[in-house]
């Protein structure tokens, strides 16, 4: 994992009309931790290892993050990808 500058909003979401779902469509602009893989959505136990992963990277570099963990999935051809990202706090 790597730390990323997202400089502007990213869209990661079904779009809607509803404004509640608009706010939880969107990662913030900000510095994070990324990490990515693939697998199955049904499958939590990779995604909870790759969340703590993400995690122990963050301790090893120094790097204190805040609370909120986005996933996200993604198809690529016939592969899901999932990305986490935390934002490192200032």
């Amino acid at each position: 994992p790597q730390v990323y500058d997202i400089v502007s909003q990213c869209f990661y979401g079904e779009k809607s009309e509803n404004q509640v779902d608009k706010k939880l469509n969107f990662i913030p602009q900000g510095k994070y931790m990324f990490l990515q893989g693939t697998g199955s959505k049904d499958d939590f136990n990779l995604i909870e290892k790759a969340a703590e992963t993400l995690f122990l990277e963050s301790l090893w570099q120094e790097k204190n993050l805040k609370n909120t963990t986005y996933l996200r999935f993604l198809h690529e051809g016939e592969k899901v990808v999932f990305q986490l990202f935390r934002e490192v706090e200032k």
